[in-house]
């Protein structure tokens, strides 16, 4: 299973377009890895985000890959994953974070 983390701004058309988003996310890790997702969905209240002083419209959407990725492919699969983002939510790419990690190799603590 891959989780995927989404930060949002509570007023924003991400917010507004969850269920879509979740199902375009949920489509795009199938489609990418073969495996189910975990979409966990996080609005940031209003008056609780800022970029440059100003109330923020960026997103943050980050998953952890089931598998190492090799540079190219993690490229790829962002590129994919923020087309899928913006013209789900018609926003701009440089109001989205996305993050596609490998998976941890570190043991429990």
């Amino acid at each position: 299973m891959v989780r995927c983390l989404c930060m949002v701004q509570q007023k924003q058309a991400a917010n507004r377009l969850q269920s879509v988003l979740q199902k375009s996310l949920t489509d795009f890790i199938w489609r990418n890895f073969r495996v189910q997702a975990s979409i966990i969905w996080m609005p940031i209240t209003a008056g609780n985000g800022f970029t440059a002083g100003l109330p923020s419209k960026s997103s943050v959407v980050s998953l952890t890959a089931p598998e190492p990725l090799a540079r190219a492919r993690r490229a790829e699969l962002l590129r994919a994953l923020c087309d899928v983002w913006t013209q789900t939510t018609d926003g701009r790419p440089d109001e989205l974070v996305a993050v596609i990690s490998d998976p941890s190799t570190a043991g429990p603590n």
